[in-house]
Formats: C-alpha cells, sequence, structure tokens
C-alpha cells in the first residue's frame, strides 16, 4: 500500500516564556531537540516581559544588569507578591548573551526549528522601565522601578508619546533582526495597561495632535509606529490579538488568542490578517489538566489533553479564501507563569 502524509499546517509552534521563570541555555537547547522529535518547527521565544529582560542588547546594557534580576520571592504566591525594594538583593534570573543566541538559533537550524523571538511591548515591559526609567511616562516620583517579582506589576507599560521611547525600540530590535534569521519578528502587544497614558502629557499630546479618539488608537499608533520599525528591518511584525484594537495594524500577522464576542480566530482572518491559532482555551498547556486541588498554583481553567486533542483550529465560519489565510496552530504555551523551573 502507499500512505501519504504531511502536515496539516505550515505553522506547528510552540512558545516558551523564559521571561517569568528564567531557563539556561542548556535546557532551550533539550527544548528544541524535543520540539524537533514532535515536528514542532516554530519556536516562539518570549524573552522579555514584567519580569526579567532575558536577551543582551550591547546598546542598552541596563536592559541585562538590572532587567534580568528580580528580588527573591518563594514560596510566596504568585499574585500576592508584594513588589520589590531598592534596597533588596536581586538573585533571581539570568538571560542570554548575544552569543547564546547564535548557538542556539545554528543548534534549532539543524533539527528544522525556527526560532521566532518576541519583545513584549508597549505592555508587560516593568523589566524594561525598571532598567530606563526615562521611557516611563512623565509622574515618574510614583513609580517603582524595579522588575516585578510576581504576577502584580503596575507601572509597566511604556510612554506612547515620547520620541525617544521609538529611538530606543529602534535600537532594539535592529539588533535582534540581525541575530535572529527569521523573517518574523514578534513585538507582542497584549495586555497593556494604559491608565498611565490617560494622564500623561507627551501621551495626551500625541493623541490631540494625531486626532486619536482614545488609547486603543492610541496603542494602534504605537503598533504603527513600531511596525515601521520592523518593516525596515525586512521583518514580517506578528502581534497578539489585542493589535487589531483601534485602527488595527495592516500587513502584520496576528497570533489569535482570546475568545469571546470579539474572537480574533475569526475576525483576524476575515479582515485579512493572516493569523496563528493560539487559543488560550485549548492551547495553553500551563494551565490545570486535573482537579485544582491536586494541581499547583496556577489559572483556573482547566484544559485537560483529551481537550487539547479534540480542538478543532479553523472555525467554520471561516469562507475557503479565509482559512488559506490560517498559517496554523501555534504558541502553546509551557511553563509560562506557574509552574516551578524544576517542573518543566
Amino acid at each position: 500500500m502507499t500512505v501519504k502524509d504531511n502536515p496539516r499546517f505550515g505553522w506547528r509552534g510552540i512558545m516558551l516564556d523564559v521571561s517569568r521563570h528564567f531557563q539556561p541555555k542548556e535546557f532551550i537547547l533539550k527544548h528544541i531537540d524535543v520540539l524537533s522529535s514532535y515536528k514542532v518547527n516554530k519556536f516562539h521565544w518570549h524573552l522579555t516581559d514584567d519580569q526579567g529582560w532575558r536577551i543582551e542588547i550591547k546598546k542598552y546594557p541596563n536592559l541585562t544588569e538590572k532587567g534580568a534580576w528580580r528580588a527573591d520571592r518563594t514560596g510566596v504566591s504568585w499574585w500576592q507578591r508584594e513588589e520589590a525594594t531598592s534596597e533588596e538583593p536581586k538573585t533571581v534570573g539570568g538571560f542570554y548573551t548575544q552569543e547564546d543566541i547564535r548557538e542556539v538559533i545554528a543548534y534549532a537550524k539543524v533539527r528544522n526549528v525556527e526560532i521566532i523571538p518576541e519583545i513584549d511591548v508597549p505592555g508587560h515591559s516593568k523589566a524594561l522601565v525598571a532598567s530606563y526609567p526615562h521611557l516611563f511616562c512623565h509622574d515618574e516620583s510614583d513609580a517603582n522601578f524595579e522588575v516585578a517579582v510576581g504576577g502584580k506589576a503596575p507601572d509597566n507599560a511604556v510612554c506612547a508619546g515620547k520620541d525617544t521611547t521609538y529611538e530606543f525600540l529602534e535600537g532594539v530590535i535592529e539588533e535582534i533582526a540581525a541575530l535572529f534569521p527569521s523573517k518574523y519578528l514578534h513585538i507582542g502587544g497584549d495586555e497593556c495597561n494604559k491608565s498611565n497614558w490617560k494622564k500623561c502629557p507627551y501621551c495626551q499630546g500625541v493623541k490631540t495632535e494625531n486626532n486619536l479618539k482614545d488609547e486603543e488608537e492610541l496603542q494602534s499608533y504605537f503598533i504603527q509606529k513600531v511596525h515601521k520599525i520592523v518593516k525596515a528591518q525586512n521583518k514580517t511584525m506578528i502581534g497578539w490579538d489585542e493589535i487589531l484594537s483601534g485602527q488595527g495594524a495592516p500587513g502584520a500577522t496576528i497570533m489569535a488568542w482570546r475568545r469571546g464576542g470579539h474572537n480574533p480566530q475569526i475576525t483576524a482572518p476575515q479582515n485579512g490578517y493572516p493569523t496563528i491559532m493560539t487559543s488560550y482555551k485549548y492551547m495553553y498547556l500551563s494551565q490545570v489538566q486535573g482537579p485544582t486541588q491536586m494541581e499547583p498554583e496556577g489559572p483556573k481553567v482547566v484544559l485537560p489533553l483529551s481537550k487539547v486533542y479534540a480542538h478543532e483550529p479553523i472555525p467554520t465560519e471561516l469562507t475557503p479564501e479565509e482559512v488559506n489565510r490560517v498559517l496554523g496552530n501555534g504558541s502553546l504555551l509551557v511553563g509560562r507563569i506557574y509552574a516551578h523551573p524544576g517542573t518543566l
């Protein structure tokens, strides 16, 4: 007999978040071996967030000198941890040198795994603004400029109204684009706390000058500015589905993770966006898999393996043309927030 076998999707991805819990280079190489053995061909590397900046940027050394390290809060609930103070020793963390990154990329290439880096902005940037406070909004006197130690991370958005923010990100993106051969560069864009934008004269000035009706459109303004920087490096920008808010991000690729009334798994391909299906209800492998009383601290969503296997990633509402915009399934978040590093 003849057996014909081929993957359903070209994009078969898994995201690993090393910001919340840093994993050393040796772990990353082992992780790539596992991905390759399962024919997973995209490694989405979440390198920055509130709890740590994990990639060396030579132009901005404080990103790793300060941003890669946080105070120890072992044994304290992730969501109840008090913010760090400037006097506390910062002993938890780590980062990858650019030489480490090159070694990992070469290792992955031999195993047919493409690495897509993610630098999460404008929100999820506590480690960034802790390293370079001038990128925060105007009222710095009340802000805490220490790397987040847990889930509570106020003051975690960069200022959308300062030219220096975009100049800074241009320098970061230039170095990252030079390191990673993938045509994709992920800029995050999710869960941005805009409370400081609402009272920042720089942000409000940009909003007035550009006739933006609200902070959602201000985020679109930010995303589109960053998009131009990414395109100047001949990269395709990926963002979480929040970048569809406001005026959207024409030309970007969308990772559709939320569900509900807006359901980006449907609306993103319907509006012409290449889309990667990453629904948190089916694809976040760090969710609880058994009875909650028997699991470590974690989210309340229960996601047994049977539900992952049963998931149909293509919504029935899509036309054949829209289905063609679905790149595949991706970003099975492994060890994202809750898992202790030793359990991954």
